[in-house]
Order: structure tokens, then C-alpha cells, then sequence
């Protein structure tokens, strides 16, 4: 069953392309009709390949840094963000399974349009994913985090979501085991300024 958006959301962005079977309707009528076991199947092999695609920043499943729960999270931006990436990729998948099924209608060009929205809303311009392009190389990104989702393990400590912070070390080891911007860290030496 999917987890981050519903069978009825995506399936209201397929209206007039893709029909869903009817469990009120006869088994004549429900024919060319997708059923809804391939696509919950679909929706959720979708929901998979976001998580996939966010796995540089944020851990999987997508979850709130401290419940652990998806429900948690805040609907504006965190949750409307995610839902609308898995119902594009939904809309992708199911279009490319279904859509004019034996019929010479072709949904290359409307899967295309929405392969580029999705592209754009991981690494676009303002994409959750974008790096700047001079710093591509430190491993960090333009734009804050989402609120409250929970953070890679192997990037919670490299992720204040924005260009500029800076890593501190403490004590005189080769790497760094504090966060960027934590307060209680002394920039110029490296020691944590509340121990001194």
C-alpha cells in the first residue's frame, strides 16, 4: 500500500487517460480498466524510486527527525512536496503501463512533461538536491533541509541545507565530529568553547 500519497490522488491527475477498475461494475465493463493491485503496485514502485532519488540528503523511508513517522511531518512544505514527487512518478509509471492500451494514442509526450517537472523539483534550480555549481565538490547543497525529515545518517552531520556553513572539529583529529553551525563550538581553535 502506498505511504505518501493515495490510489485516488494520482489517479485523479490521470483523468480522461487512464481508468481504474470498479468494484461496482461487471467484469465486461471493467475490461481495458487497470486494476488496482497493479496499480498500488505501480504507486509504490514509485514511492520507492523518490526515496531513491532523495537517499543523497534524507533517510528511507521518508520520516520525521524524531518520531520516525511520515504522519508527523507538516503538511506544508514537507509532505506536499513528497506527495506531489510520488504522485508524478506514479503518473509516470502507470502511463507508461497503461496509457492507450490498444490504441495508437502514444503518452510519450505528457510522461515527458512530467519526467522534466520532477527533474526539476529534485535537482532544478530550486530543487531539494541542488548543489551550487562551484561547490559541487563539498557535498553541499543551496537550499535548506524540508522541515522536520529526518536527514541521511551519513549526512547529518555535513547538512545545515545552505552553502557557507562550516564544518568544526574538535580537539585535533583529521575529521569532524561536530555539526556545522552548532553554537557551542569555538570557530578559531576547533575546541568546543564551553569546555575551556
Amino acid at each position: 500500500m502506498p505511504q505518501y500519497t493515495t490510489i485516488a490522488d494520482v489517479f485523479a491527475r490521470l483523468k480522461g487517460k487512464v481508468k481504474l477498475e470498479d468494484p461496482d461494475l461487471s467484469e465486461e465493463k471493467n475490461e481495458g480498466r487497470m486494476t488496482r493491485q497493479l496499480a498500488n503496485r505501480l504507486i509504490d514502485e514509485a514511492e520507492g524510486q523518490v526515496e531513491q532519488d532523495l537517499s543523497p540528503r534524507y533517510a528511507s523511508p521518508l520520516q520525521h527527525a524524531t518520531t520516525g513517522k511520515f504522519s508527523d511531518l507538516p503538511d506544508r512544505p514537507t509532505k506536499n512536496i513528497i506527495r506531489t514527487l510520488a504522485e508524478l512518478q506514479s503518473v509516470i509509471r502507470i502511463l507508461e503501463t497503461d496509457f492507450g492500451s490498444g490504441t495508437v494514442v502514444d503518452a510519450a509526450k505528457y510522461s515527458k512533461n512530467l519526467e522534466a517537472r520532477y527533474s526539476k523539483m529534485i535537482t532544478g534550480d530550486s530543487g531539494l538536491l541542488k548543489r551550487p555549481k562551484d561547490k559541487e565538490d563539498t557535498k553541499q547543497f543551496s537550499y535548506p533541509p524540508l522541515p522536520f525529515l529526518k536527514l541521511n545518517y551519513f549526512n547529518t552531520a555535513a547538512d545545515d541545507g545552505y552553502v557557507g556553513g562550516v564544518m568544526v572539529h574538535r580537539g585535533h583529529t583529521d575529521y569532524a565530529t561536530g555539526q556545522i553551525d552548532d553554537a557551542g563550538e569555538d570557530f578559531f581553535n576547533g575546541f568546543d568553547s564551553r569546555h575551556d
